[in-house]
C-alpha cells in the first residue's frame, strides 16, 4: 500500500484490514486517556467489517506505522457525512498517537492525511468533537480550527437507543 508520507522509520498510510488489531488495541489506548476505558464496545473484527467488508465502508482510516517494528503508533479514523448548508464533509472521529510518539510530528502528519482526502474529495469542512480537558485542543487551534460551541453557539447531542 502506498505511503502517504514518510518520517524516518514512521510511515504514514491508508489502514489495511489486518491493521484491525493494532487499531482497536489504539483505540482502547485513547479510552483509557480519555478515563473511559469501558468504552469501546467493539473488537477488531467489527472494524474489519465495517472497514473493509462490503461495497461501501462505513469508515477510513490512516495509520502511522513503525517500519521498523511493523507496530502502528497512531491512527485516525473518518467518515464522509452531509450537511444541507455546505454538503458532503469529513467527521474525524478519532486522532491517537501513542504516548512515546506524542510531540513528534506524527499527530499532524496524521491530521493531515485526513484533511488531505477531504480536499481531494472535494469536502467543505472537517469536523470532530474533544473533549473539554483534553490538551489536544491547543493542537486544533494551532491550524485554526473553529470551536463551533464557542462562536456559534452548536451544542453535540447523542441518543443511546437501548
Amino acid at each position: 500500500m502506498e505511503a502517504i508520507l514518510k518520517m524516518g522509520d514512521i510511515v504514514i498510510r491508508p489502514a489495511q484490514k489486518l491493521d484491525c488489531g493494532q487499531i482497536r488495541a489504539l483505540i482502547q489506548e485513547l479510552a483509557d486517556y480519555q478515563q473511559m476505558p469501558d468504552g469501546p464496545k467493539i473488537g477488531a473484527d467489527v472494524l474489519e467489517r465495517d472497514g473493509f467488508d462490503g461495497e461501501r465502508p462505513l469508515f477510513l482510516s490512516t495509520v502511522a506505522e513503525n517500519t521498523k517494528t511493523n507496530k502502528l503508533v497512531g491512527y485516525t479514523l473518518f467518515y464522509y457525512l452531509y450537511d444541507c448548508f455546505e454538503g458532503k464533509y469529513l467527521y474525524l472521529e478519532d486522532i491517537c498517537v501513542t504516548e512515546a510518539y506524542r510531540k513528534k510530528g506524527f499527530g499532524a502528519a496524521l491530521f493531515e492525511s485526513v484533511v488531505k482526502v477531504g480536499v481531494e474529495t472535494d469536502c467543505s469542512s472537517m469536523r470532530w468533537d474533544v473533549l473539554k480537558w483534553n490538551p489536544a485542543r491547543k493542537f486544533y487551534d494551532k491550524y485554526g480550527a473553529t470551536n463551533l460551541t464557542e462562536t456559534k453557539g452548536v451544542l453535540f447531542y447523542r441518543y443511546y437507543n437501548k
